[in-house]
């Protein structure tokens, strides 16, 4: 082998390593910028519901009165609680990209959404009211409507 295809060689494997740590310098980049989006969506999360245990007047924003609740058996205080529940299982799953839809029913999950109150805050309250559509919440809900 000449020193010249040697050397061919060696320039070639050096630029095809380069555009492979450059590919994967750039997945990384999006990936923190996917993580870093989630943390301060997951902080202020928090923080909005928060508001909400400290004034549950503010429900009524989202077209919820506490009588309607009353009247349901909840007390606004577990519809927050169900809420922020759901919202963590639902960050969670997304942090995972909703891989697995059979495992966002957990056995703690299934004995959570087997409660009447929370059944009736999560159809009546929190689906697509407190919560947008979610590959996380077709699951929930076409569990409860198939396990009623």
């Amino acid at each position: 082998m000449s020193i010249e295809l040697l050397a061919l060689l060696t320039a070639v494997a050096s630029a095809v390593i380069s555009l492979c740590a450059a590919y994967f310098a750039r997945k990384t980049f999006e990936a923190n910028i996917v993580v870093s989006r989630n943390a301060a969506l997951v902080a202020q999360t928090e923080t909005n519901e928060e508001r909400l245990h400290d004034f549950p007047k503010l429900l009524n924003l989202y077209g919820i009165d506490e009588a309607s609740l009353m009247s349901d058996g909840i007390d606004p205080i577990e519809l927050l609680y169900v809420w922020s529940d759901l919202r963590q299982g639902e960050i969670f799953h997304r942090m995972d990209g909703y891989k697995n839809p059979n495992a966002m029913i957990s056995d703690y999950r299934g004995a959570f959404l087997k409660n009447t109150k929370v059944r009736v805050a999560f159809n009546k309250y929190i689906y697509r009211r407190l919560m947008s559509d979610s590959p996380y919440l077709k699951v929930i809900k076409k569990y409860l409507d198939s396990n009623p």
